[in-house]
């Protein structure tokens, strides 16, 4: 396009340039030139070519002389002027316009319309060479944006794929943290049911609580009332019975048992354990006192004047029989002794030989009563072997075994114990001389 509208702007300025050569330089019939002066001055014109001569006539400003031909020379210029043919020099006289078929053209117009077509075919020209280099340049920097632009294409495609991975693991983020908010719309429904169902728990918690408070009373009542049932029926049980007989205190045992039995079962329908040690140790002493009895009244042949039973059960009722001795006794002469039955499985401490047989205030109350009463006391003491069939017994004279005993504590809890040993038990026992068939006189 460029190089076209160079060609069309050369082609004009040479017609130009072509017409104006034409028009000034050649001399047509058809083309008039009409001279003027060149200058301010005025111009002579001769009759001949001689500035010696007079001029016929001053050519002015404004004034106009056709053109006729030129000097050989080239120094003289003839032209008309008023009908005649004048001459004047050359370097005077200048075209100031043409007539060319009845048009008059001046030369001024002639010279600006070359100037005028030359500065424009410089300025295309110009433009054409500025816009190829240019163009060039562009072609280079196209080059380069055209290279940019595939590197910015790469990295396009490259941001375009780590935004397709961002995409996507923006979507998998997306479905994870829809799972989270299901989950805790799940939960939090969840939670609101599992609130619905405390509060209905709170409410039968509550009920619950109000019914085992009113349990707890009942229970309370009845425990109170098994425990008053129980003192009722150790006070009854720790009555002094005169002349028992075996089958008498048989028939105690069993009450005692079946009392304890029935005790057990209706406190553990309330979680409370009447049964412990100490009543085990009662049954063990009453079965002991049975055998003793056996024996001194079916081998002896002594007689039993008073039982005081259960003195093991301390139930905050104070029987004043529970402080005798278990038996009381006479012989066949009808003297009278006591006897406190005691039954021990084991040892007072293991691998020792020594047997703790009661309290110092138990055996200093036997001592006491038989000062009161003015009839000896013994202590009988079985050890091993079962309640009802000890391995051995032996009978003890309360004042001997206080005085070969010694004095230990469990624990600082415990009450004071009087403990005799082995050797001490075998030395002392009177099981098998005389003295039960013969009573001798307390001194």
């Amino acid at each position: 396009m460029k190089s076209v509208l160079l060609l069309v702007w050369t082609l004009f300025l040479l017609f130009v340039m072509g017409l104006s050569i034409f028009l000034l330089s050649a001399d047509r019939l058809y083309v008039e030139k009409h001279m003027g002066i060149k200058t301010n001055d005025t111009v002579s014109l001769f009759v001949k070519p001689t500035t010696k001569a007079l001029p016929k006539y001053n050519l002015g400003k404004g004034d106009y002389a056709k053109y006729q031909y030129l000097s050989k020379s080239g120094q003289w210029i003839y032209v008309l002027y008023k009908g005649e043919v004048l001459t004047a020099k050359t370097d005077q006289l200048r075209v100031k316009y043409i007539k060319y078929k009845s048009n008059f053209i001046s030369t001024l117009s002639i010279y600006l319309s070359i100037i005028v077509s030359l500065l424009f075919f410089v300025i295309t020209l110009f433009k054409v060479k500025i816009s190829s280099s240019s163009s060039k340049k562009m072609s280079i920097l196209n080059g380069q944006y055209l290279q940019d632009i595939k590197k910015l294409s790469i990295l396009n495609d490259q941001h375009l794929l780590g935004i397709t991975r961002l995409d996507k693991r923006l979507i998998e983020r997306q479905k994870v943290l829809n799972t989270i908010v299901d989950d805790c719309d799940f939960f939090k429904n969840k939670c609101s049911l599992v609130e619905s169902e405390n509060k209905k728990l709170q409410k039968r918690i509550k009920a619950f609580k109000e019914e085992l408070d009113s349990a707890e009373i009942v229970k309370q009542q009845v425990i109170k009332k098994l425990k008053q049932e129980l003192d009722e029926f150790y006070k009854e049980e720790s009555l002094t019975i005169v002349h028992p007989s075996i089958t008498d205190m048989k028939t105690s045992e069993a009450r005692l048992v079946t009392q304890l039995d029935k005790q057990v079962r209706e406190g553990l329908i309330f979680g409370v354990d009447f049964k412990h040690d100490r009543y085990e140790n009662i049954l063990k002493g009453r079965k002991f006192e049975i055998f003793i009895a056996t024996w001194l009244t079916k081998e002896l042949g002594f007689e039993i004047e008073e039982w005081s039973p259960d003195k093991g059960f301390e139930q905050d009722i104070l029987v004043k029989s529970n402080l005798n001795p278990d038996l009381i006794v006479s012989n066949s002469t009808g003297e009278k002794f006591g006897i406190e039955c005691k039954y021990r499985s084991k040892y007072f401490k293991q691998n020792e030989t020594e047997f703790s047989w009661g309290t110092t205030y138990q055996g200093k109350r036997y001592e006491r009563f038989q000062g009161e009463k003015n009839y000896p006391v013994y202590v009988c003491l079985g050890v091993f072997g079962t309640a009802d069939n000890p391995e051995s017994f032996s009978m003890l004279s309360i004042k001997k075994l206080i005085d070969k005993s010694f004095k230990k504590k469990f624990s600082k809890a415990s009450s004071e114990q009087f403990v005799v040993s082995k050797a001490n038990i075998e030395a002392l026992d009177e099981s098998s001389n005389s003295l039960f068939s013969a009573l001798e006189p307390i001194n």
